[in-house]
């Protein structure tokens, strides 16, 4: 499957040429990386990719669909709102250095792109986010912070130590991070609130993606979807008791996650255990992603 094509892509800056006649593709599963001196226009590539920076000239598509080319007549057209809504849901960018906005507050630094979406008034607001080495969590209410932590039981992390090809192993990996949560988030549990949660990350929109069974996350299916905590749990045994051929064929399940997924699906399941999480909202917004999309919206 081809996830990205940048066609004969041009851009310049006063007059400099940076991206002359640019044309890459990106098929599933494949790593590239893009290698040059300072100035070379690797950055601006990105950000015209992504669509921060508006090209001058070429075409950019996403698994098929045209997020931006140049008509019959030279001039640059992207594609409308809704259509970009949905082609934006289906890629992220990590920026160089990891920075919160100094005029936000940390609770709003993370808040923002839930409340952007709907999935949190603003008010007792619940976020976990499963990365490959870890997991976080944060609690807040208002523009207060009143708990956050990092424990290291990423889905990468977790898969490495035991690898779930069964039901025991999915069950034992359950337990071992309810363990885990029981010891090192002690803090956010003698809280004893009752947010409206959030879950970001790769797990949670693959989980919306079956769900839904559409091939990858879809911003207008899946982007503030709610799951409730036995079709969670019904994810992680189904996926388990799975091959891993089988496993590859779920609409909605890429490839390359085939063996990850399940131990993220036993993450967000002890999390909602310890937590009392009766369901969870879905996204695939961070912060920094839902400052952005908030500031061009604007300038829109």
């Amino acid at each position: 499957m081809r996830l990205l094509e940048m066609n004969h892509i041009k851009k310049s800056f006063d007059g400099q040429e940076v991206l002359k006649d640019i044309s890459i593709h990106v098929d599933e599963g494949e790593v590239l990386s893009i290698i040059g001196p300072s100035g070379s226009g690797k950055s601006t590539m990105l950000r015209c990719a992504t669509m921060l920076e508006k090209m001058d000239g070429g075409e950019i598509v996403y698994l098929g669909k045209k997020a931006a080319w140049t008509d019959k007549d030279g001039h640059v057209v992207y594609a409308d709102k809704k259509d970009m809504k949905e082609i934006r849901s289906q890629y992220g960018l990590v920026f160089q250095n990891f920075n919160l906005f100094p005029h936000y507050t940390v609770m709003k630094n993370i808040t923002e792109a839930p409340i952007l979406i709907g999935a949190s008034d603003g008010g007792v607001c619940g976020m976990i986010d499963i990365g490959g080495g870890s997991t976080e969590f944060t609690l807040g209410e208002g523009e207060k912070i009143r708990g956050a932590v990092s424990l290291q039981m990423g889905a990468v992390r977790m898969n490495a130590q035991r690898p779930v090809l069964r039901l025991d192993d999915y069950a034992a990996t359950v337990e071992q991070c309810r363990r885990l949560i029981q010891r090192d988030a002690q803090g956010l549990l003698t809280l004893g609130m009752k947010p409206d949660w959030v879950g970001v990350g790769g797990t949670m929109t693959t989980l919306g993606a079956m769900q839904r069974a559409v091939p990858l996350f879809d911003a207008e299916r899946c982007e503030g979807m709610r799951m409730d905590f036995e079709t969670v749990a019904g994810w992680g045994r189904r996926l388990a008791r799975m091959s891993m051929a089988e496993r590859r064929q779920v609409p909605g399940l890429m490839a390359h996650r085939a063996d990850i997924i399940p131990s993220g699906v036993a993450i967000l399941e002890a999390a909602m255990r310890e937590f009392g999480m009766d369901s969870i909202r879905l996204s695939a917004h961070g912060n920094m992603d839902g400052y952005l999309k908030k500031k061009f919206q604007k300038k829109d």
